[in-house]
């Protein structure tokens, strides 16, 4: 099925950063020249199963997706959360293993559209510039989970927050940083249970290391927090 060519898709495409530095008229060709399937999801809708086989990369249009697993015991997981703009299964598609590994949900309406692996590499053909925002957001991707495994290797709660705060503090290149996670999805991706993280966090307010207000963190002492690490 042909995209819809109107100008509220042109502008909810134009967010992904697959079409990073594309202008508008070559976005509009680009799209004419593949198939693409645009879905509206309900709140507290499943958009892809755990296991179920991924042929297509999905673009965020409208709302927000939350990537979830489901361990053994029952107990549910927050992996990370999809913004407008975000993408999912261009790992997967590309994979010998082309199965989800995890549950897409809806956490409010959402808008997606999703593109066939044949027609992804039609546009990489078609677009050097799309083809390099397709490595560059694989690649840190890849980045990403280096980087999430890195944090899960130390052993304490404390140092696992320490290691996060100096890796955001380097990103931004600040002692004034904003998490890029509300409090869930920060323990989420640190392997931690909620309390936990929030009773850690309070501590390291108490020692006079950090101070904070919802996302905006303000770091006292560097040097202190890579001792944590060190210790």
């Amino acid at each position: 099925m042909k995209i819809s060519s109107t100008p509220e898709t042109w502008k909810e495409i134009k967010k992904c950063d697959l079409f990073e530095g594309i202008g508008d008229s070559e976005i509009e060709a680009l799209m004419d020249a593949v198939n693409g399937k645009v879905q509206e999801y309900s709140k507290h809708s499943v958009v892809a199963l755990e296991g179920e086989e991924c042929n297509r990369v999905g673009i965020v249009l409208r709302g927000k997706v939350d990537v979830r697993r489901i361990h053994a015991s029952g107990k549910e997981m927050t992996i990370t959360s999809l913004k407008e703009g975000d993408t999912f299964g261009e790992v997967m598609v590309f994979s010998d293993h082309h199965k989800y590994p995890s549950t897409l949900y809806t956490e409010a309406g959402v808008k997606i559209i999703q593109i066939p692996q044949k027609d992804i590499l039609i546009l990489c053909k078609t677009s050097e510039r799309f083809l390099e925002n397709l490595i560059r957001l694989l690649s840190n991707k890849v980045w990403m989970m280096n980087e999430k495994l890195k944090m899960l290797t130390y052993q304490s709660i404390k140092q696992r927050i320490a290691a996060y705060l100096l890796e955001e503090h380097w990103k931004q290149e600040s002692m004034q940083i904003i998490l890029p996670h509300n409090r869930q999805e920060m323990a989420d991706f640190l392997g931690i249970p909620r309390p936990s993280l929030s009773r850690e966090m309070a501590n390291l307010k108490k020692e006079g290391l950090i101070d904070y207000h919802k996302s905006n963190i303000t770091l006292y002492s560097v040097e202190a927090l890579r001792k944590i690490n060190n210790d």
